[in-house]
Order: structure tokens, then C-alpha cells, then sequence
């Protein structure tokens, strides 16, 4: 009982400031894709060389970015998008059975991510502009390694992937794998007060495991807590596809949502709504598929060192989902 008082409490604290904290907040620029695609295999592959070069400099090898080539253009680049606080490992074992079905495949690192000091402060810089530039040069650099592009996000990777969809034509799919558009358990109503309030307050850092902390962190190449003004600028990502999707007629990628019904992590139900959105706007180009509650997978459901992973049946949905013979 108390500890429904409590939230209740938290919540209207959240709705009153929130929107406090809104006329006080400076009103943020649009952040609009600045394409610069690159020419040649040659000069992308390059460029990913020098990327991967200057990472083995600051980060932890589990953590570099990673470019699986079949020394030539192929018919589809996937570009895998890994989540907030993990690193390219998490995609390491999918990304290399994509490759075995012919494609090149890009993990891109996300800016302050694979750091070696998992108690980094870093990734609290991550910042809107920080992530918007970071899609744009991957889709830069993908585009000259395959015809058509297919995008696969995860959590933060997923709102990037949506952001890709609607921004840059060479998109051909995108799949958004459990994306934040909201936080689990929390009003959607609420969720543009609390990101302002986040946005507006000085930035602190929680656990992702409150008991375990970083004591018994077993997952070296994921960092054990998150910064409150970076998952604020998470979300503004995902108000901005929501806001794309409104003032567009139309999608440009076709698109995939994938769910968990088990999910705590982020709010299903801000998905399925900008999943409807979505559909309106581009009727028949948006597929679903949702992982049943009985399932009892956690928010994570793609790197295979998840102490409850379950890859062995995630995997081959997720493969056949991103078969370009289920998306024309």
C-alpha cells in the first residue's frame, strides 16, 4: 500500500513539473538528416577501417565496430543498431548468421559505448545531435556496401532505425526490436513531462540491476547503469518519430515492430500506438510480431550472453522477419 502511495505521488510530482519544466526548457531544434553518402565499396570500406583503427585506441575489443565483408557489393547491408549502455557485441552472433545468408553486415559502435571502464560517465554525453549524426554516417557508409539497406534496432538502436526510416530514402526496411518510445509502467500521458523534467534537471546515473550494482556485473561489454539525460534524449528521438509520422503523408522504408510481451523496460503500449500511426501512413508496408508473454523473455532478447537469453528460438524469427521475400 505504501508503495502504491509512493508512486502515485511520483507521478503527479512528474505531471506538475514536467510541464513546468517545459516553459523554462529551451525549445529544441529539429534535428534534420544531413546525407553525405559515400561513392565507392572501396572508400566506405576505408572509412569503416579507419573507424575501427582509432576505436583500438579507447575501446574495449568486445566493444569496436564491426564490418563483416564479403569483399564486394552485396544486394542488402544490415546495419545492426545495438541498445543504450550494451556495445556491437550484443549483434555479434545474429550479425554473423545474416552474413552466412550473404550480406555484408555493419555493427556500428554508438557514440561513449564499449568503453572499458564500464562506470564511465561518457554516455551521459549522448546527446540528440550525437545520435542523429551517428545514423546518418552509418547509412552513409552501409549505402556503398549493398543495393538496399535493412536496418535492425534494438531498444535506443530501434528509435534510430524508425528516425533512418522516415529520414533517408536508401532505408529499404527497417525493423524496430523493442524501441523506446516510453518507459514500462509509466502513463504515456506522463511521458513528455518526465522527459522535459529529465531534460531540464541535472543528470544522474541509476542501476539497470539495483541489488547486483556493478559488484557482480557478470557483462563486461554492457555498462550497469544508465544516465536520466540520456534516455531523456532517447525519447525526444521518439517524440520526433512521432512527429515525422504526423505532418508526413507517407513512410519511406517499409517497416517491422517487434514486441515482447514480457517486456518491463519499455511501454508496449506507446509502441503499439505509434505502430497504428505508422500503419495509417503507409498501409501495408508495416509488419508486427510479438514474442508471447509466456515466453518470460526480458527486455534484451538479442545478445546471447544475456543470463536469460533465449537466442536459440529469437534468432530465426528475427531472420525470417528481415527475408526480403517477406517485405516487397
Amino acid at each position: 500500500m505504501r508503495f502504491r502511495l509512493q508512486k502515485k505521488i511520483y507521478i503527479l510530482l512528474t505531471f506538475f513539473f514536467g510541464w513546468i519544466f517545459l516553459f523554462f526548457h529551451k525549445k529544441r531544434k529539429q534535428f534534420k538528416s544531413k546525407p553525405n553518402p559515400i561513392k565507392t565499396f572501396y572508400n566506405a570500406e576505408c572509412r569503416i577501417k579507419k573507424i575501427q583503427d582509432r576505436e583500438k585506441a579507447f575501446v574495449r575489443q568486445e566493444g569496436r565496430s564491426v564490418f563483416l565483408s564479403h569483399g564486394e557489393k552485396t544486394e542488402y547491408c544490415l546495419i545492426l543498431l545495438h541498445g543504450y549502455t550494451n556495445s556491437p557485441w550484443q549483434f555479434n552472433k545474429l550479425g554473423r548468421q545474416f552474413f552466412e545468408h550473404g550480406n555484408n553486415v555493419l555493427i556500428p559502435r554508438m557514440p561513449y559505448h564499449g568503453l572499458p571502464d564500464i562506470l564511465t560517465k561518457e554516455h551521459a554525453k549522448l546527446s540528440v545531435s550525437a545520435m542523429i549524426n551517428y545514423a546518418d554516417s552509418v547509412i552513409d557508409i552501409g549505402q556503398a556496401f549493398g543495393n538496399k539497406i535493412i536496418l535492425v534496432g534494438i531498444s535506443a538502436g530501434g528509435i534510430i532505425a524508425g528516425w533512418c526510416a522516415l529520414q533517408r530514402i536508401e532505408v529499404h526496411q527497417s525493423v524496430l526490436i523493442a524501441p523506446v518510445f516510453g518507459f514500462g509502467g509509466f502513463p504515456q500521458i506522463l511521458m513528455k513531462p518526465l522527459m522535459y523534467m529529465l531534460l531540464t534537471l541535472p543528470n544522474f546515473f541509476r542501476w539497470w540491476d539495483s541489488e547486483k550494482k556493478a559488484d557482480s556485473w557478470s557483462l563486461q561489454h554492457v555498462y550497469p547503469r544508465y544516465s536520466t539525460r540520456a534516455v531523456a534524449n532517447l525519447l525526444s528521438i521518439g517524440f520526433e518519430v512521432k512527429r515525422l509520422l504526423k505532418r508526413r503523408n507517407t513512410s519511406t522504408a517499409n517497416v517491422t515492430v517487434i514486441t515482447n510481451a514480457n517486456d518491463e523496460t519499455v511501454s508496449n503500449k506507446s509502441i503499439y500506438s505509434i505502430t497504428r500511426l505508422w500503419r495509417k501512413k503507409k498501409p501495408g508496408g508495416v509488419r508486427t510480431y510479438e514474442f508471447s508473454v509466456v515466453l518470460g523473455l526480458d527486455h534484451d532478447i538479442i545478445d546471447p550472453e544475456h543470463e536469460n537469453e533465449q537466442t536459440g528460438l529469437v534468432y530465426p524469427v528475427i531472420l525470417d522477419l528481415v527475408s526480403a521475400d517477406n517485405i516487397k
